[in-house]
């Protein structure tokens, strides 16, 4: 059996133990309640019934005889009662003329029979048809309830005992006259029997439980403490030089594991001690090998490294002709940064490469019979480090060339902005759904009116984009719109760009980072600002973007300038900027100029 199952056994018995005053306690709350119910009870009915004598004795004319024949009627009913522990009922004049004469009486006969106690008590009352008055006196003074001892120096109470008078008022003197003692007696032991029958079954629970802890407790921890003294003396063997020493494993559990490994283990040790030997005695000869061995291992090592350069090389070689900022609008100003997470060195020539990649140029659309100049910028980021995301960016950047290519062969494009947009997007992502989720990318696709300055945006899970006006930097996206580029959610099948208009001086900046992979400094910062220390401190400030814009005024330089004072890049950079200017044409010209001239 494993330990954690022993040692879980001895938690659910400890359980079990800890439950048990808990039982108690609820058993003598239950019984306390049921002595209240019992009193409660008791008193209501002592009431009814002497209420219920004194006018069966004032409707008879004073007759106890017939009287005390409606009486016994009237308590008759409560022999229903009996279920309740009720054992004798009785009701008495108290007049002068019939003082101490019984009208009625009633006995549970059952519960008599079952109790010689309680039967030869009630018995004392049975006997008479009257109480002496020394014992009525005594009745009257009891309260209007009571505990009665069944016998003399015994403390078990026998009984709960209810008393109480009917008072008539005497119409000629006002005087209260006590007509009828209702007395009842409900026996203790019938009222709390199934309390104390629980009370004994816990109890009994309890002991076996008690017990069967300390058995099972004992089984429990010889069964530990046996086996770690046989792995101790295997221990303290192997210590004292005994390499030959082994433990004598005999359970399954944790313990005899830890027995096998020891044993295991030991046997390791003394083949690398014979191994060591063997490399004692011909160590000239193994440390000549081994150098060899590194030797050859470095070479290969180094012409591994000068050939992964050379890919990085001709990666590079094929990204740098895609990514291109052929943006020629006048009024549109497109500036591109890129920072790329790895650098190379091949022979003469040094560069970076990464997933990051940029492009923008120039579309017309028809409208009105007018051919409208757009501006066209992406700006992606593919998933995964160095040459895998190269491969990603190779991949967008020849798909974004070919869509702008087959864009630009027409005169212009028939599709609306907005729908040529998503259908771009589209075609994009069903080229990256391709490769199943082994390809990924992040991007954000932007069409600008270069005349009236509306903009047509698609966020494929990007970097929030940024808008600077009159000094203030904002994000102007609150939600995401789609998923990465490749993935097969219903989410990014998105039937419509969004939309918005720039305004003169209006500043775009879009990137693929600056935020979230930014690990921060652990000295204070340039401008003062508190930064917290840690071994590794990633920024969760999706506002220090914001403000790092706000600083550089906008400029793609100066902005990562801030960043890297900010802290240490953990992955590519890129940014692109978009400066908006409203064109300004004379309204006679207007007409006349056509707006390809605009650009």
């Amino acid at each position: 059996m494993r330990i954690r199952v022993k040692l879980g056994l001895i938690v659910i018995l400890i359980a079990l133990i800890a439950a048990i005053p808990l039982s108690f306690y609820i058993l003598h709350k239950a019984e306390q309640e049921k002595i209240e119910q019992t009193i409660s009870f008791g008193k209501i009915s002592a009431s009814l019934i002497a209420k219920a004598a004194k006018e069966s004795y004032i409707k008879e004319g004073g007759d106890p005889i017939d009287a005390g024949i409606e009486a016994r009627d009237n308590i008759a009913i409560f022999k229903d009662q009996f279920k309740m522990g009720l054992a004798f009922t009785q009701t008495i004049l108290l007049t002068r003329r019939h003082k101490g004469v019984i009208l009625s009486q009633l006995a549970n006969s059952d519960l008599l029979h079952d109790n010689n106690t309680i039967e030869k008590y009630v018995k004392l009352y049975q006997s008479r048809e009257a109480l002496p008055l020394t014992e009525l006196e005594t009745l009257q003074k009891s309260a209007e309830y009571r505990d009665v001892h069944c016998e003399k120096n015994i403390s078990e109470i026998c009984f709960f005992e209810f008393l109480n008078t009917s008072i008539q008022v005497d119409p000629e003197t006002g005087e209260k006259i006590p007509v009828v003692l209702s007395h009842l007696l409900f026996s203790k032991n019938f009222v709390l029997a199934p309390i104390r029958k629980l009370k004994i079954f816990v109890l009994i629970a309890a002991s076996i439980a008690v017990l069967g802890s300390i058995f099972i407790g004992y089984l429990f921890s010889r069964s530990i403490t046996h086996p770690l003294q046989r792995l101790k003396s295997g221990v303290d063997a192997y210590g004292e030089g005994n390499f030959e020493a082994r433990v004598d494993v005999r359970s399954r559990d944790e313990l005899g594991e830890l027995g096998v490994a020891f044993n295991a283990m030991s046997e390791r040790i003394a083949a690398q001690i014979k191994e060591i030997a063997e490399h004692r005695d011909h160590l000239e000869e193994k440390v000549e090998e081994r150098t060899r061995e590194l030797k050859n291992a470095f070479e290969r090592i180094t012409s591994l490294k000068e050939q992964q350069d050379g890919d990085y090389l001709l990666t590079s070689l094929l990204i740098n002709p895609l990514a291109k900022n052929t943006s020629t609008a006048k009024n549109i100003k497109v500036d591109f940064y890129t920072n790329q997470k790895k650098k190379f060195q091949f022979r003469k020539w040094a560069g970076e490469i990464g997933g990051d990649i940029s492009i923008s140029a120039d579309l017309f659309f028809i409208h009105e019979r007018r051919k409208i100049p757009y501006t066209f910028i992406i700006n992606g980021d593919a998933m995964g480090k160095s040459l895998q995301g190269a491969g990603g960016a190779i991949v967008f950047g020849t798909a974004i060339q070919s869509l702008i290519g087959s864009a630009q062969k027409d005169v212009a494009i028939a599709q609306p902005p907005n729908a040529w947009l998503v259908a771009a997007f589209k075609q994009l992502n069903n080229i990256f759904l391709q490769f199943e989720g082994s390809m990924l990318m992040s991007a954000c696709f932007i069409l600008i009116n270069n005349v009236t300055g509306k903009t047509y945006y698609i966020n494929a899970e990007h970097p929030f984009g940024i808008l600077y006006r009159s000094n203030k930097a904002y994000f102007f996206e609150k939600e995401l719109m789609s998923h990465k580029l490749g993935t097969a959610f219903e989410f990014s099948q998105i039937e419509k760009a969004r939309e918005f208009t720039l305004k003169d001086g209006d500043i775009l900046i879009v990137g693929s980072d600056g935020r979230d992979d930014i690990e921060l400094a652990s000295e204070d910062d340039y401008k003062g600002e508190e930064r917290r220390k840690s071994a590794r401190n990633i920024n969760e400030d999706e506002t220090l973007i914001l403000r790092r814009v706000e600083e550089g005024n906008g400029n793609l330089p100066q902005i990562a300038e801030y960043l890297m004072k900010s802290g240490t890049l953990t992955d590519d950079l890129s940014f692109v900027r978009i400066e908006f200017t409203k064109l300004a044409v004379d309204k006679k010209a207007k007409e006349k100029t056509t707006t390809e001239n605009l650009v």
